[in-house]
This record gives structure tokens, sequence and C-alpha cells, in this order.
């Protein structure tokens, strides 16, 4: 919910207050620098999910068991000039904010793949196609000069990387997707195990009753 008083100079500058004034001065136990970030489909591959956040704030990232919560952003074909204009603004001395936030989905966005998948979890709704979302933040995110010591989203980066570097999340991933993908599939690999069983009894009462 918006403040009742938002002191701004101009409209631009009033749009940005509107979208940042819930964002907290500094980031949420940050550590470290800035690293590079897997785009969206590497964390999911790795067996991690994603969910729409319920908060209003675009800044309340969260990354918890594998499951990383983004608030709901929608894209039409105003966004790309509208955000633009902030990143220009934000060049005037001002604390970067929506240049971290941009940052963080040309990161997380790589390819209309990327795009599609933060689609289906209801986290971006584009209006046009998925390949223009993935230019526009792309394009943008060139436009952006990153501060590595203050970067807002550093510890959201930290963590999505250190997660898909865990080797038994990805072996998990592919169990699940490969033999647990479908019923059918779950279905054949239950019953294969109840006849290795069987065969395992059966020798063993053999042996039982020879000696």
């Amino acid at each position: 919910m918006l403040n009742e008083k938002i002191d701004s100079n101009h409209l631009l500058d009033f749009l940005r207050n509107c979208l940042v004034q819930s964002h907290p001065p500094k980031p949420p136990n940050k550590i470290g620098k800035y690293q590079a970030l897997r785009c969206a489909t590497k964390p999911h591959e790795a067996g991690g999910t994603f969910k729409k956040g319920e908060s209003e704030n675009l800044f309340d990232v969260k990354f918890e068991s594998g499951v990383l919560e983004i608030p709901y952003f929608s894209v039409n074909f105003h966004t790309e000039c509208i955000l633009q204009n902030l990143i220009a603004l934000e060049l005037c001395d001002i604390d970067p904010a929506i240049s971290d936030y941009i940052t963080f989905w040309d990161a997380l966005i790589d390819s209309p793949e990327d795009v599609d998948l933060l689609n289906r979890s209801g986290i971006i709704y584009q209006r046009g196609d998925i390949k223009d979302v993935c230019n526009m933040f792309n394009k943008l995110g060139k436009e952006v000069a990153i501060d590595h010591e203050k970067y807002y989203f550093a510890r959201i980066h930290e963590q999505l990387n250190g997660y898909c570097k865990i080797p038994w999340n990805k072996w998990m991933a592919t169990l699940k997707r490969d033999y647990f993908g479908t019923p059918w599939a779950t279905l054949s690999i239950g019953i294969a195990a109840i006849l290795l069983l069987l065969t395992f009894i059966q020798a063993v009462c053999s042996i039982i009753s020879v000696t």
C-alpha cells in the first residue's frame, strides 16, 4: 500500500518512488559481492521451483528450500519505455533500485524458455510474444551499470548458484524427471522393485532350505 505522502520532483520521480518506496535502504542478509546468476531454467533443471510471491513489494524476492518466490510482474507494450526512463533517472546520482531490479531479471532471463517457465509459474504476465520479453530485459540489462559492492540481489544470486552446484539436487531432479515423470513410469518402477524384492526373498529361502 502506498504512503499518503510521497515527495517527488516530477512525474517520473513520483513513479519511481511509488515502485521503490518499500524498498529497504540496505539489502537483507547480503553476503559477498555480485555473482553472475544462472538463468531460470538452470535452477529448474536442478530441482528448483518458482512461485509467485504475494507481496506487492517488487523487491521482496526470496529463495528458501529450493523455491524462488518472486512478486508478480506484468509486462505490456509500455514497460520498456518506462524502464528505460527510470534507468536514465537513476543515473542522476540516485539509489539504483530499479537498475538492480532490471539486472536481476536480465540475469534470470537468457532465452524465451526462461520467460515461458516464469509465465507458467504465474510470476510474469506478458502481452505479446515471449521472445519480445526476453529481448527487452536483455537489452535493458546492457544499459545498466552494476555496483558490485551494493547490488541488492547479491544474496539471491549466491543462494541460487549454490543450490545449482549441489550434485544431490541435480540427481534428484533427473530421477524425478526421467523415472517418476508420469504415473505409469512410477508404477513400472514400483512393480520392478517388488519383483526384485520377491526374487531376493526366494533366493534367500532357497539357500536356507538347502542348508
